[in-house]
């Protein structure tokens, strides 16, 4: 027989005051949860919902270990301040929700370009060891590779189309969330026109764990389902140009080759480096299916779009692996487009900034940020995913950047 509360407070008479309704949840773990979400948002004065998930959440977690001579005072002594941080958060007008989050869509994440900086085909020759006359030259890639683009990246050796971002929205059900991604992949050079015509720019084979040291500059990868609304709002959708895989793929000289086809496709469906391009390479991307450390298939790499001329894109998932040689990998058709870590959710008419990892955990944001036909809306732990990639990586300053955003106070 479940005993009565001992000296219980006499705050109402009412059969069903707050105080009286979580009694009656700790005492009869038989209750449903919903009352008890009611009795906290009562409590606080608000129906907002998000309160009442909350409070339900912690009831379903914590109901097996109730004391039941517990007093609802004494209870909110020790739960209460989460419900009251919640209520502070969702009361708040929208621009004050926004100003923890200053940054401007528009803005540029990347530092200043380096006065000494070497143009993109200077750099694949001299460091990257690629020969322009022999496609077949791998040159210098894996690990080596990635540092010497990173550090390119730090100095600030970028296309200008890649540090300008575009709104893409997507739509569901009365939400709307609204994401911004670079125009362009991630690319080496000036971006300024050569004497032949051609553009000082080669977008660099992306890896997993250099899409990791993005989250320097507050990047990180999209899902499958971002990559398809962005090519559905791009200005110019370009099509994937396959190169016949063999042993050299993953080498400088394809990287070259396929950039040279992919700026001659570009300029011939009128576009330029102020458009918004999409479609011609496979974007690294976060997914369960590849990050899930509970899965012996999962390689910590995935790789998404590469779209034929019919719309529908040629890479739909990866098959690279284990974790320690996927998180590495990158080919001639590998790239970076990379978004900003924050998402604008508008329901209701309300908008508010929420941070991506904390948007696409929520069941209903995921069914919106992550609705591809393979992960179906599933939720995604882009926590779990940056260390799967960061505990696999061998570059110093991948773990760091990882370590740095997740765990700034460690």
């Amino acid at each position: 027989m479940i005993p009565e509360l001992q000296n219980p407070e006499q705050e109402s008479t009412q059969e069903n005051s707050p105080k009286q309704l979580i009694e009656r949840e700790v005492i009869d773990q038989r209750r449903p949860s919903q009352k008890f979400g009611d009795a906290i948002a009562e409590k606080f004065g608000s129906q907002n919902s998000k309160i009442k998930e909350k409070a339900k959440a912690i009831y379903e977690r914590h109901k097996d270990s109730f004391d039941p001579h517990i007093t609802f005072d004494e209870y909110l002594e020790g739960f209460g301040p989460k419900f009251k941080h919640i209520a502070k958060v969702e009361t708040q007008e929208i621009p004050q929700q926004q100003e923890e989050n200053n940054d401007s869509p528009e803005s540029d994440p990347f530092p200043p370009r380096s006065p000494n900086a070497q143009s993109s085909t200077d750099f694949f020759r001299n460091f990257l060891k690629a020969d322009t006359n022999n496609y077949n030259q791998k040159g210098l890639i894996g690990d080596a590779r990635d540092e010497a683009i990173l550090h390119e990246v730090a100095n600030g050796n970028l296309d200008p189309a890649c540090r300008a971002f575009k709104k893409v929205s997507i739509e569901k059900n009365g939400t709307k969330i609204d994401f911004y991604v670079m125009k362009r992949p991630l690319a080496v050079g000036s971006g300024k026109r050569n004497p032949d015509g051609t553009r000082d720019s080669v977008i660099v084979p992306g890896t997993p764990q250099m899409a990791a040291q993005m989250l320097e500059y507050n990047l990180m990868m999209p899902t499958p389902a971002m990559v398809d609304a962005m090519y559905q709002n791009a200005d110019v959708k370009l099509s994937a140009i396959p190169l016949t895989p063999d042993f050299h793929m993953d080498g400088n000289g394809w990287v070259l080759d396929s950039n040279a086809r992919i700026q001659k496709q570009l300029t011939e469906k009128g576009g330029d480096e102020n458009n918004f391009a999409v479609g011609d390479k496979k974007i690294k991307v976060i997914s369960n299916e590849a990050f899930d450390d509970r899965n012996p298939r999962a390689t910590g790499h995935h790789e998404y779009g590469f779209y034929r001329a019919n719309g529908t894109p040629i890479q739909e998932d990866s098959a690279h692996g284990p974790a320690i040689s996927g998180v590495r990998y990158a080919d001639y058709s590998s790239a970076e487009q990379m978004v900003k870590d924050y998402v604008d959710v508008t329901t209701n008419g309300k908008t508010q900034r929420v941070k991506l990892t904390d948007a696409i955990k929520k069941p209903q944001y995921a069914k919106l940020l992550n609705g591809s036909r393979k992960e179906n809306g599933a939720p995604i732990n882009y926590q779990k995913a940056y260390q799967m990639i960061a505990k696999n990586s061998k570059i110093p300053a991948v773990k760091q950047a990882v370590t740095k955003y997740f765990s700034p106070n460690v």
